[in-house]
C-alpha cells in the first residue's frame, strides 16, 4: 500500500512539474547575415507557441544612397 502511495505521489509531482515547465516564457534568438544585411530575430516562446516576434534588419548607409544617420531618417 505504501508503494502505491509513493508511486502515485511521484507521478503526481512529475505531472505538476511538466505542466509548470510549459507555462514558462523563454526567449529564443537568431542572428543571420545575408550579404551586407544583418537580421536579428527574437522570439518569446511558451511551450510550442510563439507569443511575440521582434525582428531588426540592419542595412549599411551606402545601400540607401545616404552618407549618415540624419539623412537616413
Amino acid at each position: 500500500m505504501k508503494r502505491k502511495i509513493a508511486k502515485g505521489s511521484v507521478l503526481l509531482f512529475l505531472v505538476f512539474f511538466l505542466v509548470a515547465c510549459e507555462k514558462e516564457l523563454r526567449e529564443v534568438k537568431y542572428n543571420y547575415k545575408i550579404g551586407k544585411f544583418e537580421i536579428s530575430s527574437t522570439y518569446l516562446v511558451r511551450g510550442n507557441e510563439i507569443t511575440q516576434q521582434i525582428s531588426t534588419v540592419t542595412v549599411p548607409y551606402f545601400m540607401m544612397d545616404v552618407s549618415n544617420e540624419e539623412e537616413a531618417k
